[in-house]
């Protein structure tokens, strides 16, 4: 592996980088099936995961782990974690978070948010959710290359927790459709990669013996 603020770096990249790339083509490809049903929005995680998997290992795994398994890991993880929440969703367990209110105007400006006082077990729920659709495929797969996954299951849930607590704080300060583009297509990543980052590294500091 390259020095740690090199690898560190490049996972950063990749995983910005394929948010970003993955976010665009999800949004300019799913709208195209018709009639819009649940296939579209698969379809658009199937595509984000692809884009995700594929430029962080081009990014920074390349020499690493296997590229296929990966990729296909990660779209896996995508894949599970919009079945779980509209699941969950649909079966009530996700406890209301945020509540909306107009102060009476006819102004989108009026539009507000505030916290639901049952905000901290929804976020909770939704946390566990996209921590363990996420750690399953792709621990799978860093389990033939990694003796320390444990560090791996805990980035994703310390970087899911801070990224699903940052955008409920950032609802509740800045509102409109632009607002919310803006931190699902950079804010969030952004803050997913960087914390995230670390624990990727130590993660893939120590590899396991590879079963052949």
């Amino acid at each position: 592996m390259p020095p740690p603020k090199l690898w560190i770096s490049l996972w950063i990249i990749g995983t910005f980088g394929g948010s970003i790339l993955g976010t665009t083509l999800a949004f300019c490809i799913g709208p195209l099936i018709k009639p819009l049903t649940y296939d579209q929005f698969y379809l658009q995680f199937i595509i984000f995961g692809a884009c995700l998997g594929l430029i962080q290992w081009i990014a920074a795994l390349k020499s690493i782990v296997n590229g296929l398994a990966w990729t296909l890991a990660t779209i896996v993880a995508s894949v599970l974690t919009l079945a779980a929440l509209v699941y969950a969703n649909s079966h009530q367990f996700i406890a209301p978070i945020l509540d909306y209110y107009n102060l009476g105007c006819l102004s989108n400006s009026c539009d507000s948010y505030k916290l639901h006082e049952t905000w901290f077990m929804g976020t909770a729920v939704i946390v566990i959710i996209i921590s363990l659709s996420t750690a399953l495929p792709t621990g799978i797969v860093l389990l033939r290359y990694s003796s320390r996954i444990y560090m791996w299951v805990l980035g994703i849930v310390i970087a899911s927790a801070a990224g699903i607590l940052a955008y409920v704080a950032y609802a509740v300060s800045f509102r409109g459709i632009l607002a919310d583009l803006f931190y699902i297509a950079l804010l969030g990543p952004l803050i997913i990669a960087i914390i995230s980052a670390p624990f990727a590294y130590i993660t893939l500091q120590k590899p396991a013996k590879l079963r052949h």
